[in-house]
């Protein structure tokens, strides 16, 4: 799952998807 720029905080399933609010970036693809 891809973040989009502006997104808040959010969390998918056990830390496999992190979006960042600021950059916006997907990481633990």
């Amino acid at each position: 799952m891809r973040c989009k720029k502006g997104t808040r905080t959010s969390f998918q399933g056990r830390g496999g998807s992190y979006c960042g609010r600021l950059e916006g970036v997907a990481a633990g693809e």
